[in-house]
């Protein structure tokens, strides 16, 4: 059943990667619009590279179908390539000088996230993968990974300053986020995630 339910999940997202694709090339340039428009296209390609290995493993049954590690990565690719997709569309509609404002109008609406949340989403799962070795792939694949979740970090958010800050836990250790408007709060690490408005700590004074 597993087996079964990565192939459907595979097969899902593949078509939605290659949507992504042709409608990044479609607004080019994009002068307008956030740097991550930009590298959606190498990064989408970078994620394509990585299922089609996963389907090349699992017929070689060198994967494991049930390790429950790979159905909750390819589940949350899928989940966040759907989420480009929509958004890609969305600003592909507007002429060339109006995309910029249709990103920020599509971003106002509830439950949207920016660009940046989502393509972290889209590579977290991955990059989890590969940097566990749960699946096979070259060294060039894995610092590819690397480099675009570190990118993705240092990125200030594009999200709207009157919308929520976005946080995202991934990888060891705790986080303290300190929300502040259009912010991104990224821990690579698997500990606790604290977020406020505001924090304090009170300090005691040693015995």
């Amino acid at each position: 059943m597993s087996r079964r339910r990565i192939d459907q999940l595979i097969s899902s997202t593949l078509p939605f990667l290659h949507d992504v694709a042709a409608k990044c090339e479609e607004i080019l340039p994009h002068d307008s619009l956030p740097p991550s428009f930009y590298n959606t296209l190498e990064w989408a390609a970078l994620v394509r590279e990585i299922l089609r290995s996963i389907e090349d493993q699992l017929k070689a049954n060198s994967l494991d179908p049930n390790d429950s590690t790979i159905l909750e990565a390819l589940e949350s690719t899928d989940e966040a390539v759907k989420d480009l997709s929509v958004m890609f569309r969305t600003v592909s509609e507007a002429s060339e000088f109006e995309r910029g404002a249709r990103y920020e109008d599509f971003l106002r609406k509830p439950n949207s996230s920016a660009i940046e949340t989502v393509l972290l989403q889209l590579l977290q799962g991955p990059h989890q993968l590969v940097k566990k070795s749960t699946i096979k792939a070259t060294p060039d694949q894995y610092h590819q990974l690397e480099k675009a979740i570190n990118d993705l970090g240092s990125l200030q958010s594009s999200l709207p300053t009157d919308k929520t800050a976005q946080m995202i836990h991934n990888g060891e250790g705790d986080i303290f986020s300190n929300a502040s408007n259009g912010r991104q709060n990224i821990n690579k690490g698997s500990g606790t995630q604290y977020n406020s408005d505001r924090m304090t700590w009170d300090s005691k004074p040693p015995p």
